[in-house]
């Protein structure tokens, strides 16, 4: 039987919550209230794991429901919320000091939501790695967003199976579902693919909506959101997969999936020619890492043009003769910012709006170094909200606010997302900084020293 004690402890952590004002909280106390905020929800998921493990133990002695279905019913939750609560369960028991970090509200629940499903996913071997950095691991994500811990998760090695390429792995672990939502009763569509099919895939859909646009053709689409790009690419989708409706105003057929694909490949020159190196570079535009091997192949085989982001090989400036951004700044841009340019947003690049840091209004030109992402939210707060901006030549960004507090942010070079990096502006001791290459090297191609390629694929 439960103890008076835990069920008192209950009452009253419910009572002082539900007295909780922040009416007369001033300016100077939200992080110290964050903080403290971070360690009540750590502590309550501690304890909604040692609930849930607790149910699990009953479960196996057969007087308990299993642990997603008592989450289910008893929290009131969706069943996929319950399946998560109690693989995080497990995984908290398995990694003690990430489970004190969450107490202590140094890490959130969403950094071992990441830690979990990259256990779920990885080998025995890997699992069994992964279990002796335990202290490393929370360390770690004590210092990252969700966002980063999870793509450094991604980047450890999985032990190979013989005879197979880090590429084949990847490839074997493709999925793709439809269902019945029983909530909705509509379909939907799920698809775990590895990072080069999914990006062609994202791209693909992209340029399909860019289509329907340019020829108005938008066919069954509600004319009330021909302006909605989510809306839009379902209808994208159904034309790659020749299910376009017979109301398509064009009639043309839907292109195929190979003649609309453009997948960048973001490498630095050193890693090209030498392979891996302690701050390699070799991913996506949109920051999944891939072999080296494999970004040589596809710069071998597939009709790809370099683009060196320094300006020198395609004109990356217009002035004033076109008020939006080009493909090719666009793709120059996506070179450098992985997200949106505010160094704390994670918003993805291709959800970003190309943003002119003089306005266009007042004579500013579309040239690449006026040019900056931005999501919808920054965008919104800077033409709405009397925020304000301007970028140096290295491109650090100077944010007002409109109480007048200024915050200086460096643009984040893509290898400090990558393990055992340092923050901007930083480099351990004995290495180099990024843009520099170790004596008596030279990148490919004739390019200057630590140069990033953009290859366009």
């Amino acid at each position: 039987m439960v103890g008076f004690d835990v069920l008192d402890r209950l009452d009253r952590a419910a009572g002082l919550l539900e007295g909780l004002s922040f009416e007369v909280m001033l300016a100077d106390e939200l992080g110290p209230v964050r903080e403290r905020l971070n360690r009540v929800r750590g502590r309550f998921e501690l304890a909604q794991a040692a609930f849930v493990r607790r149910v699990g133990e009953l479960n196996e002695e057969g007087r308990a429901p299993l642990p997603d279905d008592e989450g289910a019913r008893g929290g009131r939750v969706s069943p996929k919320e319950a399946r998560r609560t109690s693989r995080n369960a497990e995984v908290l028991a398995l990694f003690p000091t990430m489970a004190d970090a969450l107490g202590e509200g140094r890490v959130s629940m969403e950094h071992v939501d990441a830690l979990a499903f990259h256990f779920q996913q990885v080998d025995n071997a890997a699992r069994s790695l992964l279990l002796t950095e335990d202290a490393d691991l929370a360390k770690l994500a004590g210092r990252v967003s969700v966002l980063e811990f999870s793509r450094m998760l991604r980047t450890r090695r999985e032990a190979p199976v013989e005879g197979e390429s880090h590429e084949l792995r990847e490839r074997r672990k493709n999925r793709a579902r439809t269902w019945v939502n029983d909530f909705s009763g509509r379909f939907e569509i799920s698809a775990d693919v590895d990072p080069v099919m999914g990006a062609r895939m994202a791209r693909a859909i992209d340029v399909e909506v860019e289509r329907m646009i340019r020829d108005n053709d938008f066919g069954d689409v509600h004319p009330d959101l021909t302006g909605d790009r989510n809306h839009l690419r379902a209808y994208a989708l159904a034309n790659l997969l020749s299910l376009g409706h017979q109301g398509s105003a064009s009639g043309r057929r839907a292109p195929t999936l190979g003649a609309v694909t453009e997948v960048a490949i973001h490498v630095d020159a050193l890693t090209l020619e030498i392979g891996e190196h302690a701050r390699s570079v070799c991913e996506l535009s949109t920051g999944q890492s891939i072999p080296v091997g494999l970004a040589r192949r596809l710069i071998c085989d597939a009709a790809i043009s370099p683009v060196v982001i320094n300006g020198k090989n395609i004109v990356l400036d217009v002035g004033r003769r076109f008020r939006l951004a080009t493909e090719p700044q666009r793709t120059a841009l996506r070179a450098m910012y992985r997200t949106c340019g505010h160094t704390h947003c994670e918003t993805p690049f291709d959800r970003c709006e190309i943003h002119h840091i003089i306005p266009w209004d007042f004579q500013g030109p579309t040239d690449l170094a006026n040019l900056i992402p931005l999501c919808a939210k920054h965008h919104h707060q800077i033409h709405d909200h009397g925020w304000s901006i301007s970028m140096d030549a290295d491109r650090t960004l100077w944010i007002r606010r409109p109480d007048g507090h200024t915050e200086t942010q460096p643009l984040r070079p893509l290898t400090d997302t990558r393990p055992g990096s340092s923050p901007p502006g930083t480099s351990p001791p004995g290495t180099s900084p990024p843009g520099t290459s170790p004596p008596g090297t030279s990148p490919p191609n004739g390019s200057p020293p630590g140069e990033q390629l953009t290859f366009v694929a």
